[in-house]
């Protein structure tokens, strides 16, 4: 994995790496994914949605998701990370509202869009006016060409993706095996399994 570019000072940061199976997990950052060659699958919530070169997908703040590589072929992917903090007048829409379909086909993907994650990924450093701009127009055309829904509907009775959001919401506190297993109403044993075959937390 490269890192490419990172300065929380911006609140950008980016990837550009060859995927490979991600574990579920969350953030609180808005997650733009770009495929620049071959194919991967990301998963949200219990969806799994195909990715194939040239295709754009955004995972807003705090839903989980993970992604799948299957097959040999080689792929590479940029994954954008933007903080919160750069859409002041969108923080209320970020917090509800999730992408029904988080996958913009290469033929639907705005050249703005593209132009945009180019930007973003090749700095070293930047005006912050300029990154703000450039971060808010992608997300400008999310809301404008995809449906969106309440974020709640995004969630699902998997123990996986319960394990994940319980961690995620008391990650403050000591979180124990007895108790975690209590709040989610499943054995011990069965989540100590579930850690150690499917996350890495």
């Amino acid at each position: 994995m490269q890192l490419v570019y990172e300065n929380r000072n911006t609140g950008v940061s980016a990837e550009w790496k060859k995927p490979v199976h991600v574990p579920p997990h969350l953030h609180e950052a808005i997650e733009v994914v770009y495929v620049t060659d071959g194919e991967i699958e990301l998963g949200v919530g219990q969806e799994l949605f195909h990715m194939d070169e040239g295709d754009f997908a955004v995972v807003f703040p705090n839903v989980i998701h993970h992604y799948q590589v299957f097959g040999e072929k080689e792929n590479k992917v940029i994954f954008l990370y933007l903080e919160p903090t750069l859409f002041p007048s969108y923080y209320r829409e970020l917090q509800i509202y999730s992408p029904k379909n988080p996958v913009v086909k290469k033929e639907q993907v705005h050249p703005d869009v593209v132009n945009a994650i180019k930007y973003l990924t090749g700095i070293t450093e930047g005006d912050p006016r300029m990154i703000q701009a450039y971060a808010q127009m992608i997300l400008a055309h999310v809301f404008t060409t995809m449906p969106m829904m309440d974020k709640s509907a995004v969630g699902s009775d998997d123990l996986i993706y319960n394990a994940v959001e319980y961690v995620a919401k008391n990650f403050r506190e000591n979180i124990s095996l007895e108790k975690m297993a209590y709040e989610l109403c499943v054995s011990k044993y069965v989540l100590s399994r579930m850690f150690a075959k499917n996350l890495s937390l």
